[in-house]
């Protein structure tokens, strides 16, 4: 035998590598349609998975951009109606303040009116205060115009009665006329006077008027302690003027019931220092006339005693002279 060990055991081992091929062809077929129903299987389910992965994904996605859509759908439309809102409420503002507004321009012009009802009636009532004011004004100063011309009239009248009875006094030419002259001029000061010479114990009445207790007597002699101050000038010199009810008051004038009712005035007619006469009387109205009074026959009384004096002196120098001349004169044959 030719052939070795090696040729021998080859077709049976290529017989076997063929069974083992084929085996394991069929194995690998086997595997690999498994291994491709597993790798597809498993594709599947990798791509099933993916699919659902995705499909979550996109789920979530679209979720989120709808969530988020709505929501800016949302916001817009709550946006919208705060805008509108707020257009609401401005309006209805606008129209509130335009109401408060007007409310305020009738209130506003209410008072402008009412001030004005008042200004004018203040200015009316201060031009009646005015007009009155001056109506008063006008009046008052009428009466006090008539008031002063009432009393430059009176004083006019008083100083023509003093100057007539200096006149007067001027004009007498002997002591009985100076005398009755001062009596004239006492009576147109006024309606009750008296003038009294002096005579020792008593004042005697040269002449008078308007006294009751000098009327109707028969003596017109006066003592001297019923002549109460017309009595004590003959000591003092001084003027004097008893007031209602004071002391002094001599009888003649009236001491109770409506005599006693105006103030007393008495001065006296001094000649050379010496009271030779005093001049009495009364003013009817207050105290005011009783001092005017007492001036006026102050100056009178001080007049009628210049007069005197100066009528005496000329009759002592009359006399002087005449004694001269008597003296002077030859011895009758």
């Amino acid at each position: 035998m030719s052939q070795t060990a090696d040729e021998q055991i080859r077709p049976t081992l290529d017989a076997l590598v063929e069974r083992l091929r084929a085996s394991v062809a069929d194995q690998v077929s086997v595997a690999a349609e498994q291994l491709v129903n597993s790798v597809e299987a498993a594709w599947r389910a990798a791509v099933e998975h993916a699919v659902q992965q995705a499909v979550v994904t996109a789920e979530r996605e679209t979720a989120a951009r709808l969530n988020e859509a709505f929501a800016r759908r949302e916001e817009q439309v709550k946006e919208a109606a705060r805008a509108e809102w707020f257009a609401v409420g401005m309006e209805q503002a606008r129209a509130e303040a335009a109401a408060a507004a007007a409310a305020r321009e009738a209130e506003m012009q209410a008072a402008v009116a009412a001030r004005e009802a008042e200004v004018r009636a203040a200015a009316a009532a201060q031009d009646a205060e005015a007009r009155a004011a001056a109506d008063a004004a006008d009046k008052a100063t009428a009466a006090l115009a008539a008031r002063l011309d009432a009393a430059m009239a009176a004083h006019r009248e008083e100083s023509a009665r003093l100057l007539r009875a200096i006149r007067l006094l001027d004009d007498a030419a002997s002591l009985s006329q100076a005398l009755e002259a001062l009596g004239v001029a006492a009576k147109a000061e006024t309606d009750r006077f008296a003038l009294f010479l002096s005579k020792g114990d008593v004042l005697r009445a040269w002449s008078h008027t308007g006294f009751p207790g000098l009327e109707g007597e028969s003596s017109s002699d006066i003592p001297l302690p019923e002549a109460g101050v017309a009595a004590d000038i003959l000591h003092t010199g001084q003027a004097c003027q008893v007031e209602p009810g004071g002391s002094g008051r001599p009888l003649f004038a009236g001491v109770h019931g409506a005599d006693s009712a105006s103030a007393f005035v008495a001065v006296p007619v001094t000649m050379n220092g010496q009271v030779i006469a005093v001049l009495c009387g009364e003013q009817s109205d207050g105290h005011e006339g009783s001092e005017r009074l007492l001036a006026v026959f102050e100056v009178i009384a001080r007049h009628a005693a210049r007069v005197l004096e100066t009528l005496t002196a000329l009759r002592l120098a009359k006399l002087g002279s005449h004694v001269s001349q008597v003296v002077a004169a030859p011895p009758p044959q």
